[in-house]
């Protein structure tokens, strides 16, 4: 028995493959058991809600990349990040010179060239970034978890740096330099003569828990950048002499690693437009979607359960495919304010839709470039397990940024001129 229901699986697998072709074949017509041949069938269902909601919260821990600035977006309203870091010791048991004597400390962060990686400088780049560096006197835990709903209070930061970045950042490799002041010189003067903080990174962190670099929200225009703070060029830097030894310059750095904690932090006002979308629910024009602690949409589909109902106990039934069509909206302002590269299906707030995993724990929807404004959302093995279960609610998924803490973009999609679809293709065996 197993083996004759292994054998039809092949065949109507073979099938399947070769009426998506444009060619059609009669290959393996002649072997499938009288009455098996397949007819496809269309549902289609524009009785769609959809709608907008804000983000309760996103994991902000230990992201690819960490981003600074802040613009405001004449639909989505005004965005700011900011993030904090530990540096750790490059080597323990590292033994300070008795005589050291600290001529400068010195920050080098990694950022990302706009040419190299457009959304990467997200923006107006001729808008320079407010930078405020803090030395932060709250411990960050490499156990925890961290969410949008975490900040870092006021009384534990200490300001170090006032300044401002302009971008693109072309010296040396894109690389931010910043020259720190006496005041903090002092700062390490006074890590180095304790001669227990170079013993172990637990000390080390105790003593020197970390940086938190903050901006200033801008009332129009403005940018967000990343920095890759695991890069081998971000790093504080110490430069000293040893004046009993020799007149050279000489240096070691505390760097940011895999084991260090990196945290985003994100603020956003919606703006009035986008306020109305969200209080309007399924009867607004647009759905919106924004990563950094943003908004996502919501498909809810009421009518699904009824053709369901109808189809649900029929062990003849198979889904072909299942897709929901998208229209990606006119947007003028996409000039500055791209679209992702990719979005994420989620069945809930955390599960994702099975149909894109690749094998290598990627999940992402692909869009395509402006040329190309309609995008579909593959729903098949999502749906048919909605079919054979027995869950009274309707079916109901969510569409997020894929870069939820390290990247900037954002996506407008149709709701009303172009309505969302969805169009089931399904067979039932012998019909």
């Amino acid at each position: 028995m197993k083996l004759i229901r292994l054998f039809f699986t092949i065949t109507v697998t073979t099938l399947l493959i070769t009426t998506a072709c444009e060619q059609t074949s009669n290959f393996g017509i002649d072997i499938l058991p009288d009455g098996a041949l397949l007819s496809t069938k269309t549902y289609n269902d524009e009785i769609i809600k959809s709608y907008t909601l804000e983000q309760d919260s996103v994991y902000i821990k230990n992201s690819a990349y960490n981003l600074l600035g802040s613009y405001v977006d004449p639909v989505f309203g005004k965005v700011k990040s900011e993030f904090a870091a530990q540096f750790r010791l490059v080597a323990t048991n590292y033994l300070y010179p008795e005589d050291l004597n600290i001529l400068s400390v010195e920050l080098e962060l990694q950022a990302f060239p706009s040419s190299a990686a457009p959304q990467n400088a997200y923006g107006n780049e001729q808008n320079p970034i407010k930078l405020k560096i803090y030395e932060l006197a709250e411990s960050l835990d490499p156990t925890a978890d961290y969410f949008s709903t975490y900040k870092i209070e006021p009384s534990s930061l200490s300001k170090i740096y006032d300044g401002e970045i302009n971008l693109p950042i072309v010296q040396k490799d894109s690389i931010l330099r910043i020259k720190f002041d006496s005041d903090f010189i002092n700062r390490f003067h006074e890590l180095t003569s304790d001669t227990s903080t170079n013993k172990s990174n637990t000390v080390f962190l105790e003593a020197f828990k970390g940086l938190y670099f903050a901006t200033e929200q801008v009332e129009d225009g403005g940018v967000i950048a990343a920095f890759d703070l695991l890069s081998a060029n971000t790093a504080l830097r110490i430069y000293y002499q040893e004046p009993s030894k020799s007149s050279d310059t000489l240096s070691f750095s505390v760097k940011v690693n895999s084991q260090s904690v990196r945290l985003n932090f994100f603020k956003n006002e919606a703006s009035d437009e986008l306020k109305q979308a969200i209080s309007q629910k399924n009867s607004a024009e647009l759905l919106y979607i924004q990563p950094m602690d943003g908004y996502y949409s919501v498909f809810e589909f009421p009518e699904l359960v009824h053709w369901r109902d109808t189809l649900r106990d029929n062990p003849k039934l198979i889904i072909e495919r299942a897709n929901l069509m998208l229209t990606v909206a006119t947007d003028p302002t996409r000039i500055l304010f791209e679209a992702p590269s990719d979005i994420i299906a989620y069945s809930s707030d955390t599960a994702y839709i099975a149909d894109y995993y690749d094998g290598s724990a990627s999940y992402t929807i692909k869009l395509y470039a402006d040329s190309i404004p309609t995008f579909n959302v593959e729903l098949g093995s999502a749906i048919t397990d909605y079919i054979h279960s027995n869950e009274t609610e309707p079916f109901t998924f969510q569409l997020k940024a894929a870069k939820t803490s390290s990247q900037a973009h954002r996506l407008i999609i149709e709701n009303k001129v172009t309505k969302p679809k969805l169009q089931i293709s399904y067979s039932i065996v012998g019909e």
